[in-house]
């Protein structure tokens, strides 16, 4: 199980609904048990997340199909979902296809087996490096009870405290891995940051290292300007959410992001900022 470390700065105008996950994120209106999957020009595509990626220009709809993921509780599942569909730099829609609503790291891509078309291996994320802890456990320190208690909780904590003193400058984001007892560390490239992690983490833990060009401080700064102007797009379209993504940019959720972008970009700047789009509030 993947998740962020460290919590961001959100404010959120409306809630979204019913959310399942996907490579261990969150993505509105799939139930949590049936694949995630879309159709689009009689071609279905199933979900690739850890993806880097430019959006290109607008394809069409896509459908995601009606999914009933408990068909004994006398409902009805949730309907068939239609969502723009958009092109992806440099890939061939015939192979992927990126979607409005599907978080900002995941790709929808034609299935053609285990393996990955190469055009979409190569913009996966990978960690610029990474190293295996090495450093003993602590003794026992009548805590055994405490599920946090573990080599992997202890070196978050070590990368928290370096984060929050010396390297505040440096620090991005920190996600937590648990399967693979990892941590993903984002942040601006510093030699000696990257020394003071490693000489800390514990045996078995591995830290995978990843370069950003922003800092938390200022993601954080830029969240909270756009979060204190929502009122102003009024009558324009919906302000739904504002985060930071502990990868290193600042998520901006909207009702209509084709209208948001280019308003939003203008008023922030596009450096650091990802518009996407965020269903309404419903009652369950």
């Amino acid at each position: 199980m993947r998740s962020a470390r460290l919590a961001a700065v959100t404010v959120v105008v409306l809630g979204v609904g019913g959310c399942g996950t996907v490579d261990g994120g969150e993505t509105p209106g799939a139930a949590a048990s049936c694949a995630y999957v879309i159709d689009y020009d009689n071609r279905r595509y199933s979900d690739v997340g850890n993806v880097d990626y430019e959006r290109g220009e607008k394809l069409g709809t896509a459908t995601q199909p009606p999914c009933d993921d408990t068909p004994n509780d006398g409902g009805e599942g949730s309907p068939e979902r239609r969502v723009p569909a958009y092109a992806i730099e440099g890939v061939d829609p015939e192979v992927a296809i990126a979607v409005a609503d599907a978080p900002d790291d995941v790709v929808f891509v034609v299935d053609r087996g285990d393996e990955l078309p190469p055009e979409i291996e190569k913009l996966r994320r990978t960690a610029s490096h990474e190293c295996v802890g090495t450093r003993p456990a602590p003794t026992a320190s009548g805590t055994d009870d405490n599920p946090d208690d573990t080599p992997l909780y202890r070196t978050l904590d070590h990368i928290d405290r370096l984060a929050a003193k010396r390297y505040a400058q440096s620090f991005t984001g920190l996600s937590v891995d648990q399967d693979a007892s990892a941590a993903d560390l984002y942040r601006i490239p510093s030699a000696d940051f990257d020394e003071a992690v490693c000489e800390g983490a514990e045996k078995g833990v591995t830290v995978r290292i990843h370069d950003t060009d922003a800092n938390r401080k200022d993601l954080d700064a830029l969240a909270e300007r756009i979060s204190a102007d929502m009122n102003r797009w009024d009558g324009t379209f919906q302000l739904r959410e504002v985060g930071v993504d502990e990868q290193g940019w600042v998520h901006v959720g909207v009702d209509e992001p084709d209208t948001a972008e280019p308003l939003i970009h203008d008023a922030f700047g596009k450096e650091h900022i990802r518009v996407v789009h965020v269903g309404q509030a419903h009652a369950d």
